[in-house]
């Protein structure tokens, strides 16, 4: 398997995504974008982590994973995901074993800030193709609900905020 990873990411930012490209196992996961994170410029993709074939229906107890420098425990088969902001910091997105979208962020000071949740709750079929985080035009993160409809948060380019409440709809699909 090949990884990419953008040439400008350097010093703490590449230690963390060559360590998640070699050691792809997870954590209980959390929300909310990075306190003091810049708002103007863009926000890039570092790795998105598949840890199951997109489209894939796992057994129904799934199995948990462990991120060696982000900690905590997620479900696997859903997936995580790393982006890196325009001012070098890393937010890894996962789904927690409660089912509710989770995040964590790397500082460029070398610090984790704590779990945060993002509610919700994905549709327990576990599988990569119920989450996704993408950067259409802001960071959105896209799940299907157990409704079995898409819904999304996103982060506002300018505030750095997520919108309070999922959506419906499709950001990451469209």
């Amino acid at each position: 398997m090949v990884f990419r990873i953008p040439r400008h990411v350097t010093g703490v930012g590449l230690l963390v995504a060559l360590l998640l490209s070699i050691a792809s196992v997870g954590s209980t996961a959390a929300n909310a974008a990075p306190n003091g994170a810049s708002a103007a410029g863009s926000v890039q993709q570092v790795e998105s982590i598949p840890l199951a074939r997109a489209g894939t229906d796992l057994a129904a107890a799934p199995s948990t994973c462990t991120n060696p420098t982000f900690g905590g425990t997620y479900y696997c088969g859903y997936g995580s995901h790393l982006f890196a902001l325009n001012n070098g910091v890393l937010q890894f997105f996962v789904i927690g074993t409660d089912y509710a979208v989770w995040t964590r962020w790397l500082r460029t000071d070398g610090t984790l800030s704590s779990w945060t949740s993002m509610g919700g709750t994905v549709n327990s079929t576990v599988s990569t193709s119920n989450f996704r985080v993408c950067y259409p035009l802001n960071l959105y993160v896209n799940v299907v609900g157990t409704t079995g409809q898409y819904y999304y948060k996103g982060r506002s380019e300018t505030s750095g905020t997520w919108s309070s409440a999922w959506q419906l709809g499709t950001p990451c699909y469209a």
